[in-house]
């Protein structure tokens, strides 16, 4: 009985070690790999909402721009034509 247990102790604790190493190594890169998805969506995330915000600056930009351009003209339209 005891060399029974001594043997299964000499074949399975080396083999438990080495499923426990290659759980930890694959828990790792899953780990890895989904930090990376984090990060990434992080940053598309990111860029959506700048790109988003461009938008909308580049729009009041337009506007402002048309109505500021608009006034000019009808002044410089009224001091040139009277």
């Amino acid at each position: 009985m005891t060399e029974a247990i001594m043997t299964l102790s000499l074949f399975a604790v080396p083999v438990l070690a080495g499923a426990l190493v290659e759980q930890r190594k694959a828990e790792k890169e899953r780990m890895k790999r989904e930090f990376e998805e984090i990060r990434r969506r992080d940053y598309l995330y990111g860029f959506k909402a700048g790109m988003g915000y461009q938008n909308t600056c580049n729009k009041e930009t337009a506007r402002n721009g048309l109505k500021r351009n608009a006034q000019q003209v009808d002044e410089e339209v009224a001091r040139y034509a009277g």
